[in-house]
């Protein structure tokens, strides 16, 4: 059975909050508009990511999964999902168990996430939540489209399978990562750049009309993208070199800032 992974809302800050709130009284009045990229996922991540858009008085699309998934909250309905063959995605853990046996593997299908051994790491990793801890028959999940892979391992570890799954992958791979012990795997031309170009194209906004706050490398493509690619202060110094403008770090409301000194103002 799949592990759930749910919303945290206590560890979402309220001044961020409160900064959401004013860029959405802006839009009413025909400011600003307002576009989260989601890491929440769960036995149903629809309803999940509605309650905090409710929460936060958003209805615009939500990107996920990195790129791969982008959907409509209010409606309830998937926008876009381009996951991977399953086929190519049980050659891409093969390849990653042959080169690292000791690597913890999880496989999203959506809005579920499976596992092919109990691992503490790869909980931490991906935030799990509570669940069955039973691994899966990963055989069978292959029979289907998959949407992300999550490899983890020790720290400093995946330079080798990442390099490997670079020779064997390119053109036919997507590489993400955002730590030094998880690399995320995903379908070809998905990253956040991706996501957040297409669901831009669909409000009709300009990449000079976007800002894009990250922290960490699979952040690059986006902030590249936009016209405003901001990072906060703790972010990675490999994401720094990419951006125009930083903001304080994630525990000194750097977002908050981000909104309130480039989009507000």
């Amino acid at each position: 059975p799949p592990l759930p992974r749910t919303p945290a809302p206590h560890t979402v800050k309220s001044n961020f909050l409160s900064a959401i709130a004013e860029t959405v009284t802006m839009r009413n009045v025909g400011g600003l508009l307002v576009l989260l990229g989601l890491t929440v996922v769960g036995t149903d991540v629809q309803a999940e990511t509605k309650a905090i858009y409710d929460s936060l008085g958003l209805d615009t699309l939500v990107i996920n999964h990195n790129g791969a998934v982008i959907q409509d909250p209010i409606e309830g309905k998937v926008w876009f999902h381009e996951p991977m063959k399953g086929s190519l995605a049980k050659q891409v853990v093969q390849l990653a168990r042959n080169v690292d046996s000791d690597l913890a593997v999880g496989v999203e299908v959506y809005d579920t996430f499976h596992i092919d051994r109990k691992s503490k790491r790869l909980a931490e990793e991906v935030s799990l939540g509570a669940g069955d801890e039973q691994p899966n028959a990963f055989d069978t999940l292959f029979e289907q489209p998959i949407t992300k892979i999550a490899l983890v391992g020790k720290s400093g570890s995946l330079g080798g399978v990442q390099m490997a799954l670079m020779r064997v992958g390119s053109g036919r791979v997507g590489i993400a990562y955002s730590n030094m012990r998880l690399l995320q795997v995903m379908h070809h031309g998905v990253d956040k750049a991706s996501g957040l170009k297409r669901v831009a194209n669909y409000y009709g906004i300009p990449p000079e009309r976007v800002m894009a706050i990250g922290d960490a490398p699979n952040d690059i493509p986006m902030i590249n993208w936009a016209g405003l690619g901001v990072v906060v202060e703790n972010c990675w110094d490999e994401a720094r070199r990419h951006a125009q403008m930083i903001v304080p770090s994630n525990d000194n409301d750097g977002v908050a800032t981000a909104i309130r000194r480039y989009a507000l103002q």
